[in-house]
């Protein structure tokens, strides 16, 4: 099933997650800095406004594509390219590599990136984000699992199309990064070859 691809812990999985985590840890610690830090202004009274706001502004930083690393697009393209082999659309394992395995997780776990919560709120309403933006990247609405966050709906359905476009882009053709083309492992399987 195409919704599945890479969502087990294989030795590919997890090699290829933390080569992500690894050559973006800078782009992502950046991505998630301001977020982080807007959420412990988060007030009860205005709490679904507060979060609605924070999330497009997230997935405004997101979505600028020429932000991305290009040694991140080229993994994106390479993941992208193995699984249009087999299957129509590859969207869905760059979005998990992206969101499900990177992305999310450091929203509930911000010391990966060397983000501090400052409590156990901020860490609440994290996960509340996190869940959030699985559900846009996997184009699903909130349902009879998560009642409570039903009311972000709108909100889902508004931003599918743009992570869809997002996700189609980060996996589309991308050169390979110039560092990686110098590397004596490339010369040594040059030479090899030759």
């Amino acid at each position: 099933n195409q919704l599945q691809l890479f969502r087990t812990n294989s030795i590919v999985t997890r090699v290829i997650t933390q080569h992500v985590r690894k050559s973006g840890f800078a782009y992502f610690r950046n991505l998630l800095l301001p977020t982080v830090a807007a959420v412990s202004e988060i007030k009860h009274e205005t709490e679904q406004e507060d979060i609605t706001a924070l999330v497009i502004d997230l997935l405004h930083r997101i979505v600028k594509i020429q932000d991305v690393p290009s040694s991140l697009r080229h993994t994106f393209h390479l993941v992208s390219t193995a699984t249009l082999c087999k299957f129509e659309a590859s969207r869905h394992a760059v979005s998990s590599f992206f969101f499900l395995r990177v992305l999310c997780p450091a929203l509930v776990s911000p010391e990966r990136f060397d983000i501090i919560v400052e409590d156990d709120r901020g860490r609440l309403l994290l996960l509340k984000m996190g869940k959030i933006l699985l559900n846009i990247a996997n184009v699903q609405a909130f349902g009879a699992k998560d009642p409570q966050l039903a009311v972000y709906n709108d909100l889902l359905a508004a931003k599918y199309q743009e992570i869809v476009d997002f996700l189609t882009e980060l996996g589309a053709s991308w050169p390979e990064p110039a560092s990686s083309l110098n590397s004596p492992e490339k010369t040594l399987i040059r030479s090899d070859a030759d």
